[in-house]
């Protein structure tokens, strides 16, 4: 499972094997969108399972209330992609500057890593504060 991991990571970052043009830029992003929808997806889903759980033994969630809003659920892959568009628009107008490396790659490296600190944010928060009030209320 972490050999296929190192794989995914490294091909979702690797550098393009053809001279660049804006069309190669597109082709090289968008062979990666399904990939890239597929790790915040994923992503989310654990996030919002712990997310769900820590707010729910935080004792911060009233009965009846949502942990999350629905509408947020709907636009999160929204923003999503049309955030990784951004990517291949910006290595586009960046093209003819003519960087020594093609641009992508780095691009890809820095949104992964973007998109996993905010995927998984809110958990990472209300995990820390479940924990918090859990030692809190042990100690006292």
């Amino acid at each position: 499972m972490l050999t296929r991991l190192r794989a995914w990571w490294a091909w979702m970052h690797e550098a393009p094997a053809v001279p660049q043009s804006f069309g190669s830029v597109v082709a090289w992003w968008e062979r990666r969108r399904l990939a890239y929808t597929g790790f915040v997806a994923a992503t989310g889903l654990l996030s919002l399972t712990l997310f769900s759980v820590a707010i729910e033994y935080a004792g911060h969630l009233p009965p009846g209330e949502d942990a999350v809003e629905p509408f947020a659920l709907l636009l999160a892959p929204i923003l999503a992609n049309l955030a990784y568009t951004a990517g291949w628009i910006v290595e586009g107008v960046l093209l003819p500057a003519g960087p020594t490396r093609p641009l992508g790659p780095r691009l890809m490296r820095a949104g992964l890593l973007f998109s996993l600190g905010v995927m998984l944010l809110p958990s990472a928060v209300w995990g820390a504060i479940w924990l918090f009030r859990s030692l809190s209320l042990a100690a006292g």
